[in-house]
């Protein structure tokens, strides 16, 4: 089961902020939801990235999604605060360690958890001794 993927994978009208105009002159106005899985991780927002932050993009949304929208603007600063550092810690790998530690992690090291949390060491898995460069 994936867990906090927050998306339902269907395409949505999401108001003239969002549409696009194609090359023949049509307009593309539907858009597959995005997940919110690592949105944290992602700026800028929106399909086209004309949106510099998370309250940008949400603020810009219409059509379908006036009603959240509206209601995310009518929030107090300290709630909408809320949601968008909800949104902001939803990201892919947390800043500070990678998807694979092959080099162990040292609690002794300087400034760790910032330093000495363990590292890809990537002259292990690519250096061969017996290739004569």
């Amino acid at each position: 089961m994936v867990r906090n993927f927050f998306a339902d994978l269907k395409r949505h009208d999401l108001g003239p902020n969002f549409h696009e105009r194609n090359y023949e002159g049509t307009f593309t106005e539907r858009f597959m939801t995005e997940p919110l899985w690592g949105v944290g991780t992602t700026a800028p927002y929106g399909h086209d990235g004309r949106s510099p932050s998370l309250e940008d993009v949400i603020l810009r949304h219409g059509g379908e999604a006036t009603v959240q929208r509206d209601a995310f603007a009518g929030l107090s600063r300290a709630s909408k605060n809320m949601v968008l550092s909800f949104l902001g810690s939803l990201v892919l790998f947390p800043p500070d360690d990678t998807a694979s530690n092959l080099q162990p992690i040292n609690p002794a090291a300087p400034r760790f958890p910032q330093n000495g949390h363990g590292a890809i060491a990537l002259t292990v898995i690519f250096n061969d001794p017996t290739d004569v460069e």
